[in-house]
């Protein structure tokens, strides 16, 4: 009997499911075009997606044309060691990951982050992780005054309830206030972020030893998520991998 009612209730939240998609019809995150009831992204959309996959290097996952059989590092990742373990991007930074990455940082759509934290959640299971924290690129309060919203931390928050990761919001505070990096030279970013951050007192013993998932929207240089990696790091947390929505390719 009990069977029999947690069958009918499903097929009735189905049923409902399909009415409301007719009268409140879901549209494409990127060109507001109808799409079907369980769709993101409308078919044009979704065939113009530029998604990151093997081969890529070991350490920064940039993308590499060729399969040589055996994990190699970038050559940016080989001159110059990154302080964080491992990186992951779901998209190439381009026409669709901008629209979404613009829309949820600067039009407010924050719907758009559990879709995007829905993605970045199957990479990072597909890479085999182990992880105690997920911790965002925080925003300095100025900036977070006049934005609102730190939209690292809003994928940060869904992907910990999709995975049950435990999250800390507050787990990096941004100390110095600098000129955005958009528009700096690689040299510049570095300058620009450096000693800019630092681990929240309360936390301090909370990740020494522990392994962190570290979240942010996009991978340009790796200025930012390096510098928050240095100072995760000098507080003796274990493993830092990195997962971004997207990667600038060069």
């Amino acid at each position: 009997m009990m069977i029999m009612r947690v069958v009918s209730l499903q097929i009735i939240k189905k049923k409902l499911h399909s009415v409301l998609g007719l009268v409140f019809p879901s549209k494409c995150l990127v060109c507001n075009d109808i799409v079907g009831v369980e769709s993101r992204l409308c078919f044009d959309c979704w065939k113009k997606v530029e998604f990151i996959s093997n081969p890529s290097c070991s350490k920064c996952g940039y993308p590499f044309e060729f399969d040589i059989g055996e994990p190699m590092l970038c050559g940016s990742c080989a001159d110059e060691p990154l302080v964080f373990d491992k990186a992951m991007s779901v998209f190439r930074y381009g026409e669709i990951s901008k629209v979404l990455v613009h829309k949820l940082k600067y039009s407010d759509k924050l719907h758009i982050a559990k879709y995007l934290a829905t993605l970045m959640l199957n990479k990072i299971q597909a890479k085999n992780g182990s992880f105690d924290f997920i911790i965002p690129v925080p925003m300095h309060r100025k900036k977070l005054r006049r934005r609102l919203y730190n939209q690292a931390a809003l994928i940060a928050k869904h992907i910990s309830s999709l995975s049950g990761i435990p999250f800390l919001p507050n787990g990096l505070t941004k100390t110095l206030y600098h000129v955005p990096q958009t528009g700096l030279r690689r040299e510049l970013r570095k300058e620009n972020v450096r000693n800019s951050f630092g681990v929240t007192k309360k936390y301090s013993n909370v990740i020494i030893g522990k392994n962190i998932l570290l979240i942010d929207d996009v991978y340009t240089t790796g200025a930012t998520i390096n510098e928050c990696s240095k100072v995760l790091k000098s507080a003796l947390c274990n493993n830092i991998t990195v997962a971004t929505v997207a990667r600038v390719i060069e």
